[in-house]
């Protein structure tokens, strides 16, 4: 039997997925190590049978692989991730047996009730929703509104919001509940990056009518591990443009595959030539 403690970390995600970017942020914040592996959400990957059969009680993402446990819930995953490395710095998920813990999770089940989806595609398919106009790149857009049209039922925005002590210097030190980084705060961060990315910041967290949210977004942008977050989702741009190329013709894609080996091979035989 394999031991989860020693055993490769898999991830099945995509990172424009709004859960996949929670899961992202936790191993991120806590340095771990793990196979990335993407299930393209504008290809329909998820839907695939060798995917479903390892998530069969839905066709979301992310899914965490580790040893022989598979774990398909983005905050169960976060949990594991948590448990897994309560060794390493502090804790994402403190013990609910502290008062600590107790507010992060019931923080987090309050940001979580937010459904991030209908808001999302509600702004794509109605964009003078956005006061700012929306930040996803227009190709992004399309690729999301072919693929969930058909989840598209109404629009519903319901946002819960914490109201931060008036102050700068709170935010300058201290996270939601202390000097600690947790889940809660992975939970609101990606959140308001959604938001920000939608356009509905001036509506929900602008300077002028809740300026400590609007600090907090701004300091969560300095943190590396949202860094990394925002160079993964830079890189899929060109994943998702040779897909495109494969999926529209596979002789194209072989074309330039050939094209690209032979234009190297020349370059290498003219360096030996010289």
């Amino acid at each position: 039997m394999s031991n989860p403690q020693i055993d490769e970390f898999l991830l099945f995600y995509f990172p424009t997925s709004f859960s996949s970017q929670k899961v992202l942020f936790a191993l991120f914040e806590k340095e771990v190590t793990f196979k990335p592996l993407y299930v393209s959400l504008f290809s329909g990957q998820h839907n695939e049978p060798w995917y479903m059969r390892l998530n069969p009680d839905g066709s979301h993402i992310p899914v965490l692989k580790h040893g022989n446990k598979v774990i398909v819930e983005p905050s169960a995953i976060v949990d594991y991730i948590s448990k897994c490395t309560e060794n390493a710095g502090h804790q994402l998920v403190p013990s609910l047996e502290s008062q600590l813990g107790r507010n992060v999770q019931e923080f987090r089940e309050m940001i979580d009730s937010v459904p991030a989806d209908i808001l999302t595609y509600g702004v794509i398919y109605h964009p003078q929703l956005s006061n700012s106009g929306c930040k996803i790149p227009s190709a992004t857009q399309l690729s999301m509104q072919e693929n969930f049209a058909k989840r598209m039922r109404f629009v519903l925005i319901l946002c819960e919001y914490i109201t931060f002590t008036e102050g700068a210097d709170y935010l300058d030190e201290l996270w939601l509940f202390g000097p600690m980084f947790t889940a809660a705060d992975i939970s609101l961060s990606v959140l308001l990056n959604r938001l920000y990315l939608l356009g509905l910041d001036g509506r929900y967290f602008s300077t002028s009518k809740c300026p400590c949210i609007h600090q907090y977004y701004w300091q969560v942008k300095k943190r590396p591990a949202f860094q990394r977050i925002e160079k993964e989702i830079a890189n899929l741009k060109m994943t998702m443009l040779w897909d495109s190329v494969k999926t529209a013709s596979p002789y194209i894609a072989g074309a330039v595959t050939l094209g690209a080996a032979v234009g190297t091979g020349y370059y290498i035989y003219k360096k030996l030539d010289s």
